[in-house]
């Protein structure tokens, strides 16, 4: 009888057992989204032409592997102010060939490493004065053309020395932070007190900007 009496007694949890798991509903286990990883994509100023740069202006992932350096304008530095007065000058504006689209990690700074010449190359240059050099990012983003920063970096150019390497660096507007971008431009122009020097080397060495992005 004892030996019945505990046959049901398992009998009957087992059965509830049966019954709690069919009842219970199911748990889906949430998949976890994966934060996007910080990966900073670097364009390099881009120009393949055999002079004058009348071709176009890129920013590559690759550096060019031939070409002129770009900045030959006669109102460069000292002279940008009458030119642009005149009409006869604008702003060398590099833009993304490659890269796109790109989500901006706006919580970094940008930083663009251009490299400027004077006019004549080699270890002495014709470069003289105080510049300035002034840069200006854009990109598209939502169906609309915004300015993302602009900086100027201040320099003294003497004959001694031919090219110069100016970084400028960028703060994004908090708006821009995880926005999707279509397209990526840079302006640069020289003004300044300076006479011959305003050229954007896109090779030996190369310019390039480095972008925060996340992926």
């Amino acid at each position: 009888m004892r030996k019945f009496a505990v046959m049901l007694l398992v009998a009957g949890l087992v059965a509830g057992l049966v019954a709690g798991s069919v009842a219970a509903p199911a748990v889906a286990k949430r998949k976890k989204k994966k934060a996007k990883k910080p990966v900073p994509v670097e364009m390099l100023l881009w120009f393949q032409a055999p002079e004058g740069c009348t071709g176009p202006l890129l920013l590559m992932l690759a550096e060019a592997t031939e070409g002129s350096n770009c900045g030959r304008n006669p109102f460069y530095g000292a002279g940008w102010e009458i030119g642009e007065a005149a009409g006869q000058v604008e702003p060398y504006v590099f833009s993304a060939g490659e890269g796109l689209p790109f989500t901006l990690d706006g919580t970094k700074p940008i930083i663009a490493t251009v490299q400027v010449s004077s006019y004549v190359g080699g270890a002495a240059g014709s470069g003289v004065g105080e510049t300035r050099l002034v840069a200006t990012l854009s990109g598209e983003t939502d169906g609309e053309m915004v300015e993302i920063g602009a900086a100027d970096v201040t320099y003294l150019v003497t004959p001694a020395q031919s090219i110069y390497e100016v970084v400028v660096e960028f703060e994004p507007a908090k708006d821009f932070d995880k926005k999707v971008f279509a397209s990526f431009d840079i302006a640069l122009e020289q003004r300044g007190a300076s006479v011959s020097h305003g050229h954007y080397r896109t090779v030996d060495p190369a310019s390039k900007i480095a972008i925060p992005t996340l992926q």
